[in-house]
């Protein structure tokens, strides 16, 4: 049976609480966007992520350059950018939006 497109996942998903940044890149018509726009990791999974967004959401096919902040074993703080698709938006509770999103290759 399947479920929604939330919930249509192939791989398994990891809870995962992480406060990240995205920029919606631009295509042929429209330049990339100035602006960072502040999000936060919900859970991942090996194939993309949920991530919740306070303020304007992207809109589904819309790709993404999310900066994930990663600690290494050194305990050093660095940015990696992923990039990333948007294949559904969802609407959430006190107007935050959830995205999913896959990792592009």
């Amino acid at each position: 049976m399947k479920g929604s497109a939330e919930n249509s996942r192939r791989d398994a998903r990891m809870p995962l609480a992480c406060p990240v940044s995205y920029v919606v890149m631009g295509d042929f018509i429209h330049p990339p966007e100035a602006a960072d726009i502040n999000a936060e990791i919900m859970d991942v999974s090996e194939s993309g992520m949920k991530i919740r967004i306070m303020g304007k959401q992207p809109k589904a096919g819309s790709v993404l350059c999310v900066r994930v902040p990663i600690t290494t074993a050194g305990n050093v703080q660095v940015t990696v950018p992923v990039l990333t698709q948007v294949r559904w938006v969802g609407k959430a509770a006190r107007e935050a939006r959830h995205a999913g999103v896959s990792f592009m290759v």
